[in-house]
């Protein structure tokens, strides 16, 4: 969320809105754990996709998690107990998940991938997202990024999670988290809201290394192996919930 300074330059209407969101940004987490409270109290979860980052927290190793954009409602409660360090948007969503991130333990960086100001934002996100990983490279950590995000096209993965990697030395997992039933909502990427008394899990991809020393051609071989890798465990999730997958996803 914008600080007082940096709305001053809006117009009227807007400033308003801001500062709704902002109030209901502070209070929607609360709502949200509630909700997934009861969605875990009443479903059967299996949670054993983690087992293998817990390990890689354990002995701290360094971790970078990719989820497409459909995951971003249910991540952060999935996830708890990690304290990941996320990548949310600069709109008004990604104050709400900043918000959730901060509620359930984990924390966060702003970016996003709309706008020429919002390219800036995502290589300073980057940046704190790099610096992040290597202040704590003794201790092992796990980094979140949705590289299909934060307006698509569903599936198609930017390369910014590639140097993220490299400068980190963090190895790559693909997850894609799943619940039967559930709601897509009427986005662009079809955010899954899992729905009380069904089940929940998650599908995760063996390691991916980005080698040290690796040139921007080795970064595109791991972006499209990542990408491949992503598209693999969403489809899968989708038949082990036996429904259709949606949305349709895309490659860059």
């Amino acid at each position: 969320m914008e600080g007082t300074d940096d709305l001053e330059h809006l117009p009227a209407g807007r400033r308003r809105k801001k500062h709704v969101v902002a109030w209901l940004a502070r209070r929607l987490p609360a709502v949200y754990i509630a909700y997934m409270r009861l969605v875990y109290a009443t479903s059967r979860i299996d949670d054993s996709a983690l087992e293998v980052l817990r390990e890689r927290k354990r002995t701290h190793q360094a971790t970078l998690l990719l989820l497409l954009h459909q995951d971003v409602f249910v991540a952060p409660y999935f996830l708890r107990g990690l304290q990941v360090c996320g990548l949310a948007n600069v709109g008004d969503a990604g104050d709400f998940i900043a918000f959730a991130m901060d509620a359930l333990g984990h924390s966060s960086v702003r970016g996003g991938s709309s706008s020429r100001d919002s390219r800036r934002r995502t290589l300073s996100a980057v940046r704190e997202l790099v610096r992040f990983g290597r202040s704590r490279a003794e201790e092992g950590f796990v980094i979140s990024i949705t590289p299909d995000g934060s307006r698509g096209p569903a599936g198609a993965c930017k390369a910014g999670f590639a140097f993220v990697a490299l400068e980190t030395g963090a190895a790559i997992y693909c997850m894609k988290i799943q619940a039967a039933p559930a709601w897509f909502l009427p986005t662009w990427d079809r955010t899954m809201v899992p729905l009380p008394f069904g089940r929940l899990w998650a599908e995760v991809s063996q390691a991916i290394v980005v080698e040290p020393g690796a040139r921007a051609a080795d970064l595109e071989l791991v972006r499209a192996r990542a990408e491949e890798e992503l598209h693999r465990v969403h489809a899968l999730a989708f038949a082990r919930a036996g429904r259709r997958a949606v949305p349709e996803l895309q490659r860059l």
